[in-house]
């Protein structure tokens, strides 16, 4: 077992609310102990990007690359807000249901000596090989 407890949260896109199609498109594992706030988005992986763009045809890339500016945008703010401002509840308040291009899943929770290797192994079970 870890020495580190982590929130790991998935990253969804979701165009139509009334619809329940979505496609996760990164990962975030945040892990206080460890001094560690990560997340990685499909930017840049080409095989997860056409992908996930071909399950939204009317939104396609460019939909898929604005939720992903929309997403990083966000996570990193939040991940300021709680690290350099002392907002502890911020990173709740970024994953809060609501109604939106990106949506963010339930927080789970994992145990883990090393938090970036969590994530990559995360991101690669979750996004890449889907």
């Amino acid at each position: 077992m870890g020495e580190h407890f982590c929130e790991v949260v998935p990253v969804y896109m979701r165009p139509q609310s009334m619809v329940e199609e979505q496609a996760c498109f990164g990962v975030i594992v945040r892990c206080p102990s460890a001094n560690f706030y990560g997340y990685r988005l499909a930017e840049g992986d080409e095989t997860a990007i056409a992908r996930i763009a071909s399950f939204f045809p009317r939104h396609g890339r460019a939909g898929l690359e604005r939720a992903m500016t929309w997403a990083r945008q966000d996570i990193e703010y939040t991940f300021d807000l709680e690290r350099n401002k002392g907002d502890k509840g911020a990173f709740a308040n970024l994953i809060r249901p609501r109604e939106n291009f990106v949506r963010y899943g339930r927080p789970q929770a994992v145990f883990t000596d090393d938090p970036a290797a969590e994530l990559d192994d995360l991101y690669r079970r979750s996004v890449r090989e889907r």
